[in-house]
């Protein structure tokens, strides 16, 4: 065994790194092929080739790391984010995991996010400069605190959603229709809320885990329907919400739960910019 050296993959690498990306089948044996590749066919635009730095011996991959861009327009200004995801080293060259996620965590980027790390690694990520993003989750609980809310109608069609939405929404919206996450819109005569969320698994209970809150205050006002249309979409009693996306706001009949490891970032912008769209978290239903 020699020293691999590190290099940048494109969309056409797909076939040479699956070999590696199986290794996290054990653990997340729903994720299917077809899930896999689209960490390296995007259903949206960017213009960055990289899809993954890898480790090269000779011949033979043996080390990955994801870097899903994107570019989003965050109020009135365009950035460029890296997600960093995937990050898996063969036992006989892990001497040089933290430099390939160094390499990673170094590409030029307005925001990077690294939103399934590891504990134990936590200290390095600290050394590159990334902050805590988040470290636990709201629970919303079953029990209705008032009626569901007149005055706002729900849709989960997806032409509807698209007929109704326009600008940065209507954009994400359309980059995730083929995505692992579900839509909803929440909307009344003069505001929208558009919402992605996931039926995700937990260790007792499946939950509706929200992605991205467009409108928080009509969320907010709208929460009782909101709960409702999860449980129809997804037979799930509890929901689930980074507690950034609340930005403080007391929710009757929640209580907290914390995350194994917290999500981390590096941006000039404020945590509750900041949504799991464009992630693994929605792209392979994690």
């Amino acid at each position: 065994m020699g020293i691999a050296r590190i290099e940048t993959v494109g969309a056409d690498a797909f076939e040479a790194v699956y070999p590696l990306l199986q290794n996290f089948q054990t653990n997340n044996p729903h994720i299917t092929r077809e899930r896999w590749q689209r960490l390296f066919a995007y259903t949206w635009t960017v213009d960055e080739p990289a899809r993954a730095l890898v480790l090269r011996d000779g011949e033979r991959l043996t080390g990955i790391v994801c870097t899903t861009y994107s570019d989003r327009l965050i109020a009135g200004r365009r950035e460029r984010w890296c997600n960093v995801n995937s990050w898996y080293v063969e036992p006989a060259y892990r001497a040089q995991s933290l430099e390939l996620m160094a390499a990673a965590l170094s590409v030029p980027c307005d925001t990077m996010t690294a939103l399934t790390p590891m504990r134990v690694h936590l200290p390095f990520y600290e050394q590159m400069g990334l902050q805590h993003l988040d470290s636990s989750l709201r629970i919303l609980l079953p029990t209705p605190t008032r009626p569901l809310t007149s005055g706002f109608r729900a849709t989960r069609d997806p032409q509807r959603i698209a007929d109704l939405l326009d600008g940065p929404e209507r954009t994400a919206f359309e980059q995730h229709r083929a995505q692992m996450c579900q839509h909803l819109l929440i909307y009344g005569k003069s505001a929208r809320c558009y919402i992605a969320f996931t039926r995700t698994p937990g260790r007792r209970v499946t939950f509706s885990h929200i992605h991205h809150i467009g409108h928080l205050d009509l969320f907010l006002a709208a929460l009782n329907l909101v709960k409702f249309e999860l449980f129809r979409a997804n037979r799930t009693l509890f929901t689930m919400i980074e507690e950034r996306f609340l930005r403080g706001h007391a929710i009757p009949a929640s209580r907290p739960a914390g995350l194994k490891a917290p999500r981390l970032f590096r941006s000039r912008l404020r945590p509750e910019q900041i949504d799991n769209l464009h992630s693994e978290m929605v792209i392979l239903g994690v």
